[in-house]
């Protein structure tokens, strides 16, 4: 009740939860214009910047405007910490990897205790081919948050390509124990070729298998 008090006497920041709502529901077109709507009426909204930001960036498309949107929106507020991040994963989006790593180097500095700071700090430095960097940024994001499947599994890739193929292999397993619908790990752990697969972890790749409701991508 407190906040929709709040939302009826403030209505830009009523126009930015309505299009942020939008964004989150998937509904794009909804919230590009409920976000365009807010920057007209208050072209310094520093929260719109970013959601409309990341509406284009889900439809991957504008992605220079997004990056252009959040780079004023961090001209304005220079230690908005999620716009930061946000800039960071598009500026790897764009291949501007040198350019998202100083970033990256900012939001740890300024978010020591992200997880997901540091995990993107790792894509940005895996991305500009500084493996031994990335494999670092990912275990510093696996000492704060030690359940993120993805990031076992991408320090798993950084090890690999690093030649640590057992603490690869214990990683990508590491991955599939919090997600065994993570295919990727399986297809890595075969491309090792310094394990056979346990029975139980045949089993597991059989039952996902038999699953409807298995994405592309987990």
């Amino acid at each position: 009740e407190a906040f929709e008090g709040f939302l009826d006497h403030d209505q830009d920041a009523a126009m930015v939860a309505a299009g942020a709502e939008h964004w989150r529901a998937g509904r794009h077109e909804e919230a590009e214009s409920t976000l365009l709507s807010a920057l007209r009426k208050n072209p310094e909204n520093i929260d719109a910047m970013r959601f409309l930001a990341l509406t284009y960036h889900d439809q991957d498309k504008k992605l220079l405007d997004a990056e252009a949107l959040l780079r004023r929106a961090l001209s304005i507020a220079p230690d908005f910490h999620q716009a930061l991040g946000n800039l960071g994963m598009v500026l790897v989006d764009n291949n501007k990897h040198g350019e998202a790593i100083t970033v990256y180097e900012r939001l740890v500095v300024l978010k020591p205790g992200d997880d997901g700071a540091w995990t993107g700090y790792g894509r940005a430095l895996a991305q500009a081919g500084r493996v031994a960097d990335a494999e670092r940024a990912y275990r510093k994001s696996l000492e704060i948050d030690a359940q993120a499947p993805n990031v076992h599994m991408c320090r798993a890739h950084m090890l690999k390509t690093l030649g640590r193929q057992e603490e690869a292999l214990r990683e990508y397993r590491t991955s599939i124990e919090y997600n065994p619908g993570l295919g990727e790990s399986y297809w890595s752990m075969a491309n090792l070729k310094v394990a056979r697969f346990t029975d139980q972890e045949v089993t597991a790749m059989e039952q996902q298998l038999g699953r409807d409701d298995l994405k592309e991508e987990s």
